[in-house]
């Protein structure tokens, strides 16, 4: 994948996660995929499950237009201070040190066109709202 393709703060997030020795980051097959959702929705409402320390959180920034709104929930605090160095000033941007559960339980009134999570080593699940307002649900591994 070409540099130019690559989103904001890429390299520097690659960079931090090895120093942590945290190898769940997105793919970036993944992140390609993350951007192209959000960008296919203007003004996106979505919702990460698992922040890490931020490479998914790139990705979907990347395909955020301006209006757009993003959450992103991480329970571990080291893990989401490494994705506040970059996205922490972004008034798109919502990072919360929670556990999902509680967070979802606490927030169940809310609705996002995408809902990312991530359920282990390389495998993701979207949900996305389709424009006729029915959930479609995508899963990759």
């Amino acid at each position: 994948m070409s540099s130019n393709s690559l989103p904001n703060h890429y390299q520097a997030i690659q960079a931090a996660s090895r120093s942590l020795k945290f190898q769940q980051i997105s793919e970036d097959e993944v992140g390609v995929l993350l951007r192209l959702l959000v960008s296919s929705k203007p003004k996106a409402k979505v919702l990460e499950l698992g922040t890490g320390t931020g490479m998914g959180l790139a990705w979907i920034a990347d395909g955020l237009d301006t209006e757009g709104e993003l959450i992103s929930v991480e329970k571990d605090p080291t893990l989401l201070d490494i994705a506040r160095q970059f996205f922490g000033e972004d008034p798109r941007i919502q990072l919360v040190n929670e556990e999902a559960s509680s967070w979802i339980e606490a927030h169940k009134d809310l609705q996002f066109d995408l809902i990312c999570r991530y359920l282990g080593r390389k495998i993701f699940r979207f949900r996305a709202r389709s424009s006729h307002g029915k959930a479609q649900r995508i899963l990759f591994n």
